[in-house]
């Protein structure tokens, strides 16, 4: 009788033997594929990515970090390869980093919990949008992109609004001055003129003589508002030629000197000039003769009967520079800073109630920048005010 054999019908059979080079080699290689494709996904990253471990003290508190891993974009954003900042800390990497900002990273890494933020990298020049969260305790990732070039049109975007609103001040302030400023001299004038025929007819020579004199000083007042007022919307529509050319200023600042003797002679004060026999200035000429003759009857205006005004020129190495001088009322402080500038412009009546808008000081700061120059004011109440102003000697 055959003996049956044990394993027969048996459906328990043993496996054949694992061949374990084989499965090693699979696994390695699901590895390197799967590696592959995570570091494939991982640089085809639109943002820049960075992981970090958090450096702690002896109480605990971030105080630096060691950078792990990150994707190319960092070399983009910041200049450094992966291969120069891998292993080594941020403070090895930048040595003037932010310690509030490193305590801040390393908080995430510590309690879990992300921040996101803009801010200007001064050591890359740089905008960078930042969103930060903690894979693990002890660890932080940092996403980022490169956002200058968005937050550089913000920021041309808001100087536009901010001079947007200045042009509305401006034609707001201009308008005023046409509707208040430049209709009340001659209304006065009308009415003064109608008072002036009355004391005609009725032979009161003294009166009329007084009235005269008022509505030439209204006459005057108005036409140099009006001079102003045409020669600033010239200069703000851009149809206001600047022609610099080299002339002598002394004969200039003389003449126009000259023009204002009468001026000062009906208020009793003394124009001097102190001026060096010859001065050479490269500017345009109307616009200095603009300049000169607002600041000249500016200080007629504000200056007492019995005053004195000082004009006078010195040569300071490359430049000239003018002022005027008087003894008059002065400006407040507070009045300092708004007398350039047509949204809080300042004015005020002079000594015998002269009318002005001080749009002839924002004419003057105008024309004097187009020639790269400045304008200052050194005033105290009660004892006077220096205007000075620099030109170039030299074509700038």
């Amino acid at each position: 009788m055959n003996e049956k054999n044990p394993n027969e019908g048996n459906l328990n059979i043993q496996n054949p033997p694992v061949n374990t080079d084989i499965d090693y080699k699979l696994v390695i290689s699901s590895l390197k594929e799967s590696e592959e494709k995570y570091r494939l996904l991982f640089e085809n990253m639109t943002s820049g990515f960075q992981l970090n471990e958090v450096i702690t003290d002896e109480n605990g508190e971030p105080i630096d970090f060691r950078f792990l891993d990150g994707n190319s974009l960092i070399e983009n954003y910041t200049g450094y390869s992966i291969e120069q900042v891998r292993g080594k800390t941020i403070k090895e990497i930048i040595p003037e980093s932010d310690s509030e900002m490193i305590k801040k990273y390393g908080n995430v890494a510590l309690t879990g919990e992300g921040f996101n933020l803009e801010y200007f990298s001064k050591t890359f020049q740089k905008y960078f949008k930042i969103r930060t969260y903690s894979p693990k305790k002890g660890l932080f990732a940092v996403v980022f992109n490169d956002i200058s070039e968005r937050k550089q049109t913000e920021i041309e975007i808001q100087k536009k609004n901010e001079k947007l609103q200045q042009l509305n001040d401006e034609k707001d302030k201009f308008f005023s001055i046409i509707a208040h400023d430049l209709r009340s001299p001659f209304t006065s004038i009308r009415s003064l003129s109608n008072m002036l025929d009355e004391a005609i007819e009725t032979n009161n020579q003294e009166e009329a003589k007084q009235l005269s004199e008022m509505i030439v000083k209204l006459a005057n007042n108005a036409t140099d508002l009006l001079s102003n007022l045409m020669e600033w919307a010239r200069s703000q529509t851009g149809r206001m030629e600047f022609k610099p050319e080299l002339f002598e200023i002394t004969n200039l600042i003389s003449e126009i000197t000259n023009f204002f003797n009468l001026n000062a002679e009906q208020k009793s004060i003394e124009l001097t000039k102190q001026l060096p026999l010859r001065i050479e200035v490269f500017a345009d000429k109307a616009m200095v003769s603009t300049i000169i003759r607002n600041l000249i009857s500016n200080a007629i205006k504000f200056t007492r009967p019995g005053g004195k005004i000082i004009i006078s020129a010195e040569e300071k190495q490359d430049e000239i520079i003018v002022s005027v001088s008087d003894n008059g009322v002065g400006i407040h402080e507070k009045a300092l800073n708004k007398i350039f500038q047509i949204s809080g412009m300042y004015s005020s009546k002079g000594t015998q109630n002269e009318m002005g808008t001080g749009l002839g000081l924002i004419l003057c700061k105008e024309f004097i920048e187009k020639h790269h120059g400045k304008i200052q004011v050194e005033s105290e109440p009660g004892v006077g005010s220096r205007f000075y102003f620099s030109l170039p000697k030299q074509r700038v």
